[in-house]
């Protein structure tokens, strides 16, 4: 996000036509759900995705999905040592908006006196800004948790520590990904 700019895009200008599309938190929530989740058949996440931010007056898919996605980055390119999408990742995830809710909601009421549930409207860019910039509440301290490796330079106690904290604030895992866990014991001998 560029502070200089003062303006925060809000409509999407291709081929000489302005297209409207949601900006708010609340609907970049969503996208953020369905990229993870796993049920979703993937060849229905882009058409999915693009009827939540644009709704029915939509550019066509390849533009729409080009522009869906430098704009959940916040206009942030893709970093180039991790081509499929930067801050997402599957396996190491540090919180989900949905299971984490609550503790995001007391986080930002904490840190800035922002009631989530009652603005009636908060860009994404705005809100991946203030979510990004949270420090010394619940949510960081689990997320720290949920993020931490562990490495061989750990005594035993603490890796145990870490592995029974990182246990109990596990995210939940979709059906898919529950059934792949599964298959894989099974292989295993497990």
């Amino acid at each position: 996000m560029i502070l200089s700019d003062r303006t925060l895009p809000e409509r999407y200008y291709y081929r000489g036509k302005y297209y409207d599309f949601r900006s708010d938190f609340r609907a970049w929530i969503k996208v953020e759900a369905l990229l993870f989740d796993g049920d979703v058949p993937a060849d229905m996440k882009p058409y999915i995705i693009v009827r939540i931010v644009f709704g029915k007056n939509a550019p066509p898919l390849r533009a729409a999905l080009r522009y869906i996605f430098w704009f959940y980055r916040c206009g942030a390119p893709v970093p180039r040592e991790n081509s499929g999408g930067g801050e997402i990742s599957e396996s190491r995830r540090a919180y989900d908006y949905d299971y984490d809710a609550d503790l995001i909601y007391a986080a930002f009421m904490q840190n800035y006196g922002i009631d989530l549930y009652d603005t009636e409207y908060l860009h994404w860019w705005k809100f991946r800004a203030l979510f990004k910039g949270l420090k010394d509440t619940r949510i960081n301290d689990i997320m720290g948790i949920r993020q931490t490796d562990i490495t061989d330079n750990m005594s035993e106690e603490r890796k145990d520590s870490v592995i029974t904290m990182q246990e109990i604030y596990e995210l939940p895992v979709s059906l898919y990904e529950r059934r792949r866990i599964n298959q894989a014991r099974a292989f295993l001998g497990g």
